[in-house]
């Protein structure tokens, strides 16, 4: 229950901060948006799957190797944002 509410919250204020003017017009959101959704769209579907299937395949249960991937696509997104943009 209080996991679920964590992500809630966290999806809440990530949404209010994306929403202000001051962040959503910057041009270096703008420019940020664009290949970071290309990536997160097509570059994290294939690993998502792929670890589904091997899940399956060594009878790991699926929330365990879910998290693994989670935190791995975590890991990515934080170390895209770490680029400097010049």
């Amino acid at each position: 229950m209080i996991q679920n509410i964590s992500i809630l919250a966290g999806v809440a204020l990530t949404t209010l901060m994306v929403l202000l003017p001051r962040v959503s017009q910057a041009p270096l959101w703008r420019a940020t948006v664009t290949p970071l959704a290309s990536i997160m769209g097509s570059g994290f579907l294939v690993p998502s799957l792929l670890a589904a299937l091997r899940a399956h395949r060594t009878d790991r249960p699926l929330t365990q190797t879910a998290l693994y991937v989670a935190l791995a696509l975590l890991g990515l997104v934080i170390a895209i944002f770490g680029v400097p943009v010049e």
